[in-house]
């Protein structure tokens, strides 16, 4: 079986294979976007230094011993000053992001607000 190619084939094959370009660019220029946004929302909260241990489970909506016996499975980081503990907010982030866990967005805005870093004059 031949097939004639005709320029109305050719004009029908061009027009399919520029709209699957389009598509295509759309996609990768979403992704583009997305980790341009990721990247930014990384250097937003890696400016910001540990956070105390109530305000981190008041973010993840628990008490303060739940997170405690989570934190190893969460792979969450902590320091602990005397008898404080502190968790890093990056990998609360992404323990957020990776596991869906449930938490508290105005916490989180009232985070990155107190702890906005002002350039001096």
């Amino acid at each position: 079986m031949e097939q004639t190619i005709t320029l109305e084939y050719l004009y029908q094959r061009t027009v399919s294979m520029e709209e699957t370009l389009q598509l295509i660019l759309g996609i990768l220029t979403k992704e583009e976007k997305k980790r341009q946004s990721e990247k930014e929302d990384k250097d937003e909260l890696t400016g910001i230094p540990p956070i105390p241990n109530s305000l981190a489970a008041k973010l993840l909506r628990m008490s303060t011993r739940q997170l405690q016996r989570v934190r190893r499975r969460y792979k969450l980081t902590w320091i602990e000053r005397g008898r404080e503990v502190y968790y890093h907010i990056v990998p609360i982030v992404r323990a957020i992001t990776n596991l869906q866990l449930k938490w508290n967005e105005a916490v989180l805005e009232e985070i990155k607000k107190s702890n906005r870093k002002f350039p001096r004059l």
